[in-house]
């Protein structure tokens, strides 16, 4: 529920900012009168209107093209600036309204936070972020073994991985305090619909939504071979209803682009994990 509330504090920032460029706008524009269009001819006519009782007001033509831009963001502004205002009270109504039961980090800390001493005697009992974190990634598993040729890189939680900027990921998503597993084995089914074993470099969980995300480092992309069997794991990705967003994030690289740290954040925060 949190992750709602974010990203609806997120848009009544937004619209509040929107707000204040919007007035802003429109008090440039404060203007006597209004204008009157007529769209009933082959070319519209456009009238000046400053008094009450006139009916038809002064025509406008090409001349006064920078008037009637003047006027027309003027009553543009207006509008809008009136569906801004009711949108943030309503956002911030609903906001105020909700109950503190689901202003907590999760629904499941509320829960597992009542009770303590009788917790350990439920079958049902629900586990905290931070107990569901831990006995994630207490999961035992047997990774891709490592050949003598592969190079002697070590993360900062020790765990030995095949590349420099699959560390530098590794030690970032640690620093993040993002649990991820490490070429972590997940069953797929491939073209003909037979169960295959897959080692994506790194899996991911969102501590939120305690959902797992696929994470892959595409390293060669320079090298034609290589290109050839990513395109056959994305679809094989694809296949399994595993596409970029969400679920699936990739970092890429070659010989003159590097892996780029900072849009690798910008990935994991697009995807809600940070």
């Amino acid at each position: 529920m949190q992750h709602i509330i974010s990203e609806i504090n997120e848009r009544l920032s937004y619209l509040k900012k929107l707000e204040v460029q919007t007035e802003k706008t429109f008090k440039e524009n404060l203007l006597k009168g209004r204008i009157k269009i007529n769209a009933s001819s082959k070319y519209p006519q456009i009238y000046l209107i400053t008094k009450s009782k006139d009916l038809n007001g002064k025509y406008l033509g090409k001349k006064d093209a920078n008037m009637i831009s003047r006027y027309c963001q003027r009553d543009y502004s207006k509008r809008v600036l009136k569906k801004i205002q009711d949108l943030i009270n309503k956002l911030e109504k609903f906001l105020s309204a909700l109950p503190s039961e689901l202003c907590f980090a999760s629904l499941e800390n509320f829960l597992a936070e009542k009770n303590q001493v009788r917790r350990k005697y439920l079958t049902d009992s629900v586990l905290s972020d931070e107990e569901f974190v831990k006995a994630w990634l207490f999961v035992k598993y047997k990774g891709k073994a490592f050949l003598e040729t592969n190079s002697e890189l070590v993360t900062d939680r020790g765990e030995r991985v095949r590349s420099k900027s699959e560390m530098l990921i590794a030690n970032k998503l640690a620093s993040l305090g993002i649990p991820y597993r490490y070429e972590f084995p997940h069953k797929l089914r491939d073209r003909h619909g037979l169960k295959i074993t897959v080692y994506p470099d790194f899996t991911l969980l969102n501590k939120e939504t305690r959902k797992e995300i696929i994470l892959e480092h595409f390293g060669r992309m320079d090298d034609p071979e290589y290109v050839s069997h990513t395109l056959e794991k994305l679809n094989l990705y694809g296949r399994n209803g595993i596409f970029p967003g969400s679920r699936f994030l990739f970092t890429t690289e070659t010989s003159r682009h590097p892996f780029d740290m900072r849009l690798f954040e910008k990935q994991l925060k697009g995807a809600g994990i940070i």
